[in-house]
């Protein structure tokens, strides 16, 4: 009787892009076999020459039709051909099936086992079958999006662009990306910022949902029993709710309470958590990779506010009066008492002590010529992040990384 002897083909999980997946039969001389290639169990590829693709098979269609038939092992001892793999949306499960034909004197080499370190059976590795099908079993997992969003809790409303320009790592299901280099754009509406610090691997969150069980008071400490596991929490969170004004602040995370383990105490804040509330609790550091399996490094990282760029817009500047208070196009983003003012012939540049409207006080006299460029600098209404972040690993969800701007910037 001819024996098949080996099937060799990439059992690897595959990305969601298209793939030409190479399979080999190797064995006696004269082997006769079939293939059916399954995809969810709701497609079958059709080897045909003309498709070579998986179609959907419909109660009135043979399976028979979605199948290499027949396929014959030369003299060389391999059967070579190739199954095109579609890209894909959403996580998709090929199965492989060699049919050996018992009927035209072929068989499978006997079963080998291949045990994986946990005792489980890896039938990807196995060799042979006990029966006249052998299987091979491929993944098609999506890649992992990590969309990275400015948030502010404080000044959302003065913002007119919290969220930032786009930044969003796309990451094969399983595995990390190298560094990448970002830039992302902050602007506000209204006021002005300035730089209160620079950003630090804090400052990228993860918003996990916590839905309250129970409101209890221990010594007089209210505490709120929570269905999330307390280990990936700690003081110095920010929680967000609906009824919580700006944010509250956790300040004791406790494994036991009256009803159990799982509670947190919040600083003093202003609205109400009640039992059902869904809370958000925002994450960082090595918190994220532990509630999420997302791992993720930063470095170079740097916050800058833009220069603020006018033009002067009063008559009374002639080129040759020397004045403190004059008229500029716009006051946007420029603050009293900070911004210091940079342009022709301004060898030391002076701050702007008062801003009203458009009309600008500085703190020493310049001569300036009506329609004159002026920049200024330490404030603004944008700002600019950048930095490098690796992803080490991914979970099994996109998650959206939440950049914590009034830790940042000062909206004043």
């Amino acid at each position: 009787m001819k024996t098949i002897r080996q099937v060799v083909i990439p059992t690897s999980d595959l990305s969601s892009a298209e793939h030409a997946l190479p399979l080999k039969v190797i064995g006696d001389q004269g082997s006769v076999f079939s293939v059916i290639v399954t995809k969810d169990n709701k497609y079958w590829y059709n080897f045909d020459t003309s498709v070579q693709a998986f179609d959907s098979l419909d109660a009135s269609q043979s399976s028979a039709e979605y199948k290499l038939s027949d396929a014959i092992i030369g003299a060389s001892g391999i059967y070579s051909t190739t199954i095109n793999i579609p890209s894909v949306s959403s996580d998709s499960i090929y199965r492989v099936l060699i049919v050996a034909n018992l009927s035209r004197d072929t068989k499978h080499v006997d079963r080998l086992e291949s045990i994986d370190t946990d005792g489980s059976v890896n039938e990807n590795k196995s060799i042979g079958s006990e029966s006249n099908i052998l299987t091979r079993t491929i993944n098609q997992l999506v890649n992992i999006d990590l969309s990275f969003v400015g948030i502010s809790f404080a000044n959302s409303g003065t913002y007119s662009d919290a969220a930032g320009t786009s930044f969003v790592v796309s990451v094969p299901r399983g595995l990390g990306v190298s560094t990448q280099s970002f830039s992302k754009t902050f602007t506000l509406g209204s006021s002005d910022f300035i730089k209160a610090r620079d950003p630090s691997s804090v400052d990228f969150q993860v918003a996990l949902s916590a839905t309250v069980l129970d409101v209890y008071e221990i010594g007089g400490e209210t505490y709120y029993l929570i269905d999330e596991d307390v280990s990936n929490l700690q003081s110095g969170y920010k929680v967000r709710h609906a009824n919580i004004t700006n944010h509250a602040v956790i300040r004791e995370v406790i494994t036991t309470g009256r009803l159990g383990s799982n509670s947190i105490s919040l600083e003093t804040f202003t609205g109400t958590v009640t039992g059902g509330d869904v809370l958000k609790v925002y994450l960082s550091g090595d918190a994220i990779a532990r509630a999420t399996g997302t791992s993720l490094s930063f470095s170079n990282l740097n916050i800058s506010v833009t220069d603020v760029s006018t033009t002067v817009n009063d008559t009374d500047c002639t080129g040759s009066a020397s004045l403190t208070t004059f008229d500029v196009a716009s006051s946007n983003g420029i603050k009293d008492d900070f911004s210091t003012m940079h342009g022709v012939n301004i060898t030391t540049p002076p701050t702007v002590t008062n801003i009203s409207s458009n009309t600008l006080t500085v703190s020493a006299a310049q001569i300036l010529q009506n329609g004159q460029p002026l920049t200024f600098k330490g404030s603004s209404r944008s700002a600019v992040l950048t930095g490098d972040v690796n992803v080490n690993g991914v979970g099994d969800n996109n998650l959206s990384i939440f950049i914590d701007l009034d830790s940042i910037l000062t909206v004043s």
